[in-house]
């Protein structure tokens, strides 16, 4: 006889004020009783957060038992008879509303919150009870006011705070009546670890923690749904829009976030409503000629330019590039694209650099990012997607994260990690840099810069001196090990040691408890990707996986965490000049001739210049005009002194943006474009889920939305376009792409998220992937050995620190939105260079003193931060401040597979400045 082990439970029915309902199994009463549109007041209960029963407002009577019940905590069992609306249980639950009512008195920041709905719902009069002595309130943060006399206690914040992003800022202190919430060890809350995630805000339920003055109110006319504009985790959320201003933000339960947002997503949208949003289209005077020095003044940035009509704008933009084209020949433009854009304007994009100006010298930011990644993963196993998203690390034994800021540049993706790790998973952490997820760490590996290959081949010498590679998986599902096997050999553990500064012991630990998992997990950052060997770094990890058998299941496989909002879409789409959409090769007869007969033109067969070649190609003036969108090579391109050069040499640059960027200043012509939240489109996110982005407001001015802006140039280019709606560009791609053929426009509509692959609309779409074959001409993935080799510019005597370059958490890439946002820039309004402590003690510079970095090839001055993360001999610059551009400092040099910049390694001097 069968067993039932394996059954699923079954529901259970009760009886709730009379009413039979079915609850679900494990549901509580209260979620039944919401289910079956049943009220019961509650307070500490919030969807989300583990149920904790302190409020006790939502208590029912339970016939046969003494006490009252909690229903957010209690589950009923067959034939139980509930009552929450007889006279014991309303007694019990007013009266709590009252004595919470009598705590947090009157104020003009408590009005329509849930415990006045209550109140009002149950009808409960004025407290009867006197106030308590109210605690001084804490308005010294820049987003966050905490108003303590309306806090209940219901520790709402608390759980959000620990338990959901796992912060560990919030705590509860003291006993009785002085028990109170407080931030660290009862700082203030601008002094205390908060991140500024505003979770604690979104959870309160009275007011007691709140948006600051300044960043947004309580009641809009307007709620649109959309997504977050920033990193790729892709966080929906919910604008909240009154007279045509976004007032505040919310976050929704989305796949990718459940309802968690990040300090940039929360607080970070009021750039849009900047004093200097470009609102009518600018043209260069003839009394401001170029010049390769930056020399923008951000208080007055349209110096230097006329306003013009959008006619005259149009016709000299494309004037100009037509020009070029007709004289010089199609090689001498070039595109820069956006991966902040959407889907529909990224296709667009690079379908006009390839139809109208006849090449494919078109690039955006993904080759400043992950193209190393890209690279090694369609060399050895066909795809440059991730295999699995990042929610699957629920599924795994063991997280592998390598190279990655997780903590500030994938925030909430962060935390579901931090939430796998507080549920028993292992979580290994390896990185040159402690950074704040090693705190949450099994085990944190802190190797030396630059040697990322040495360590991950020693760990796959032990995989295989231990004997714990996965033949079957490699006989069945790929091929050159034996290669790789002769190739690992010299790089065992105890010689590698003293190259990583990891000891052999360590590397060998690693090597089991990767290898021997039931599933492992690796997700890697820019750390890996952003060197002259990154390609290498990639292979070796993806080496890793395939050896072990750790790709194709739930809860395995490999991720690279992409950096910006659309970052993946925009490479989807064919944003690269190797590649058609889907990464169709330009050069293969047979897809190029599928393209020309979808776009009725002729198409070069010649794979394009990449971003750095591009610049270089400029200087030595084979390219001389360019349309550049919604990017900002002038702030993100490595020896910044050669890129502004090469920039103000061209003989005509088109820029569309939202403000007068860097690059901006440089341009010819300026067309002033929508941003995020003034347009809608499809965006893809790190784990290849397209969701929709809608507009909530209307573009300020004569601003206009970039597809129309495309469009117009376009069609003044020879072609002929009318795409009314991103739906019809759309529908376009799904031609283009197999990959998400299945995937409609009314289906993004209706779902919300849809993940490719998807092959056609019954495809409920695949989030798991390589679980049979892998997409290679045999079927099977191949090993390339990794070399190690060094930085292109190693420390001397004349330059010996190590300068690593990256984000911080509150400001986004090279700045232009989040320095323009005002809680942010408040949070971190400079430029900061952070060193190990008893380095800044050693040169005699004291912490939030200027401190001077020289590379050769530039120099730039900053605020030095002490920093325990960081290893003596470095450095840590973010990018995103303009008076201390950190590109001026870094190496152009280039990995000869992805030609990506060596944004992670340079060597520099320090001194005070």
């Amino acid at each position: 006889m069968a067993s039932d082990s394996n059954t699923a439970p079954a529901s259970v029915t009760f009886t709730l004020d009379g009413n039979s309902i079915n609850a679900m199994p494990g549901e509580t009463v209260l979620n039944a009783a919401r289910r079956a549109g049943i009220e019961i007041p509650h307070l500490c209960y919030k969807d989300g957060l583990r149920a904790d029963g302190n409020c006790r407002a939502c208590v029912v009577e339970i016939e046969g038992e003494r006490t009252l019940a909690a229903s957010c905590c209690r589950t009923p069992t067959e034939g139980m008879v509930i009552n929450s609306q007889t006279k014991r249980p309303r007694n019990a639950q007013k009266l709590v509303l009252e004595l919470l009512k009598s705590d947090i008195g009157e104020r003009d920041y408590t009005p329509n919150n849930e415990l006045d709905h209550w109140l009002q719902a149950l009808q409960v009069g004025k407290p009867r009870f006197p106030a308590r002595q109210q605690p001084l309130s804490d308005h010294s943060h820049p987003a966050i006011a905490v108003n303590l006399d309306a806090c209940i206690q219901c520790t709402r914040c608390l759980r959000a705070c620990r338990e959901i992003q796992v912060n560990n800022v919030i705590g509860y202190a003291r006993r009785g009546s002085a028990s109170t919430i407080v931030f660290d060890s009862e700082e203030a809350l601008s002094n205390s670890s908060c991140v500024a995630c505003g979770e604690c805000v979104q959870a309160c339920p009275t007011g007691a923690l709140m948006p600051a003055k300044e960043a947004g109110k309580v009641e809009t006319e307007n709620q649109v749904d959309s997504i977050c504009p920033y990193c790729g985790v892709g966080c929906q959320l919910t604008y909240h829009v009154d007279d045509n201003r976004i007032r505040f933000v919310s976050g929704r339960d989305g796949p990718a976030n459940k309802n968690r947002l990040c300090v940039k997503g929360r607080y970070g949208f009021d750039y849009i409503h900047h004093k200097h949003r470009l609102t009518v289209p600018l043209i260069r005077r003839d009394d401001a000629p170029k010049q390769a020095t930056l020399a923008l003044d951000h208080e007055n940035p349209f110096a230097g330019f006329r306003v013009a009509s959008w006619e005259e704008a149009l016709s000299y933009a494309a004037r100009g590039l037509r020009k070029l084209r007709d004289t010089q020949g199609p090689s001498a433009l070039a595109g820069f694209g956006s991966a902040k854009g959407s889907n529909e304007e990224a296709y667009l994009f690079q379908k006009l650099v390839r139809t109208g100006f006849g090449t494919n010298n078109v690039d955006h930011c993904t080759r400043l990012c992950h193209a190393s990644s890209v690279a090694a993963l369609l060399e050895m196993i066909g795809s440059g997607a991730v295999s699995n998203p990042v929610e699957d690390v629920e599924n795994a034994e063991v997280i592998l994260i390598i190279g990655s800021n997780t903590t500030e540049n994938h925030p909430v993706a962060a935390t579901f990690i931090k939430n796998q790790v507080n549920a028993g998973k292992t979580l290994i952490v390896m990185d040159p840099r402690r950074t704040t997820i090693a705190r949450h760490a099994s085990h944190y590996l802190q190797f030396k810069p630059d040697t990322d290959v040495a360590l991950l081949n020693a760990i796959m010498h032990a995989v295989i001196d231990e004997d714990l590679v996965d033949h079957a998986f490699i006989e069945q599902r790929t091929s050159g090990y034996q290669e790789l096997e002769a190739h690992l050999r010299d790089f065992t553990p105890e010689v590698m040691a003293s190259i990583c500064g990891i000891d052999a012991e360590t590397i060998r630990q690693m090597a089991k408890l990767y290898a021997t998992s039931k599933a492992s997990i690796i997700l890697w950052g820019m750390g890996v990707s952003q060197h002259v060997h990154g390609t290498d770094n990639a292979r070796a990890l993806i080496s890793l996986a395939l050896m072990t058998g750790q790709i194709g299941r739930p809860g395995t496989g490999l991720h690279p965490l992409r950096g910006q909002n659309n970052v993946q879409g925009a490479s989807d789409v064919g944003l690269i000049p190797m590649v058609f959409p889907d990464y169709q090769r330009v050069d293969k007869p047979e897809i190029r001739q599928k393209f020309e007969k979808l776009w009725q033109t002729s198409l070069d067969p010649k794979p394009g210049l990449t971003v750095v070649e591009i610049m270089h190609a400029i200087t030595d003036q084979s390219i001389r005009g360019m349309y550049i969108m919604g990017e900002n090579p002038a702030m993100s391109d490595p020896n910044l002194n050669h890129a502004r050069k090469a920039l103000a040499t061209l003989q005509h640059l088109v820029v569309q943006d939202i403000f007068m960027t860097e690059t901006a200043w440089y341009a010819d012509v300026i067309l002033p474009a929508s941003a995020f939240a003034e347009k809608t489109g499809s965006f893809t996110n790190t784990d290849r889920r397209i969701q929709l982005g809608q507009q909530a407001i209307e573009p300020p001015g004569e601003a206009r939305q970039d597809l129309e802006i495309i469009q117009e140039i376009a069609n003044r280019m020879g072609l002929d376009w009318h795409y009314d709606h991103p739906k019809q560009v759309f529908d376009e791609l799904r031609q283009a792409m197999p990959s998400i053929a299945g995937i409609s426009w009314q289906r993004l509509q209706q779902n919300g998220a849809v993940t490719y692959p998807c092959a056609d609309e019954d495809d409920p779409g695949q989030a798991v992937i390589f679980t049979d074959t892998f997409p290679t001409p045999s079927g099977k993935a191949s090993f390339t050995p990794a070399p190690f080799t060094n930085a292109d510019e190693l420390p001397d005597q004349e330059y010996p620190w190590v300068l690593i370059t990256g984000r911080q958490l509150e400001h986004w890439h090279t700045g232009a939105m989040t320095r323009r946002a005002a809680m942010l820039d408040k949070i971190e309004p400079v430029p900061v260079a952070s060193l190990h402590p008893d380095e800044l003690s050693r040169l005699a510079i004291a912490p939030g003193s200027r401190i001077k970095l020289q590379s050769r090839r530039g120099t730039v001055t900053a605020f030095a931060r002490a920093d325990h993360g960081m290893s003596k001999g470095q450095v840590f610059l973010p990018f995103c401040y303009h008076e201390a551009a950190a590109n001026l400092l870094t190496n152009e040099a280039l990995d000869p597979s992805a030609k990506i910049p060596e944004f992670k390694f340079c060597a520099i001097q320090v001194a005070a400045g």
